[in-house]
């Protein structure tokens, strides 16, 4: 998978966790909602397999804007950083420490979209 679509795929699942319907172009409705923009500012991660123990550490931002309260104008920046150390290097523990920060990330947007989603609800 891409950079774009794993971090899209995370933040998907934190605007339905915070209340949101996700539309896929050609869905109904899809003509009628509120488009998001999201941008990724920064994703990366770094490692030191070294003797005796190796970690790896990985750290992603997002801005997520858009039409809505609390997302016009900059948005929101929501960042995720996972820092995974063990006795020994694995391949594995790259995949375990992206995934553990995409998890992160999603957390952290579902709180702030959530927010954004009571505003919806307060001002209906």
């Amino acid at each position: 998978s891409s950079v774009e679509q794993i971090v899209s795929d995370a933040i998907a699942r934190a605007l339905r966790g915070g209340g949101f319907r996700v539309l896929e172009p050609g869905a109904a409705g899809f003509d009628d909602a509120s488009p998001l923009s999201l941008g990724i500012e920064q994703l990366w991660m770094m490692n030191d397999a070294g003797i005796g123990s190796a970690w790896v550490d990985a750290e992603i931002r997002v801005r997520i804007s858009g039409p809505l309260p609390g997302l016009e104008g900059n948005g929101v920046v929501v960042e995720a950083r996972k820092k995974l150390a063990r006795g020994g290097w694995t391949f594995g523990m790259w995949q375990e420490t992206l995934g553990k920060a995409l998890d992160q990330l999603t957390e952290k947007a579902r709180v702030e979209l959530q927010a954004v989603h009571a505003s919806l609800d307060a001002a209906h």
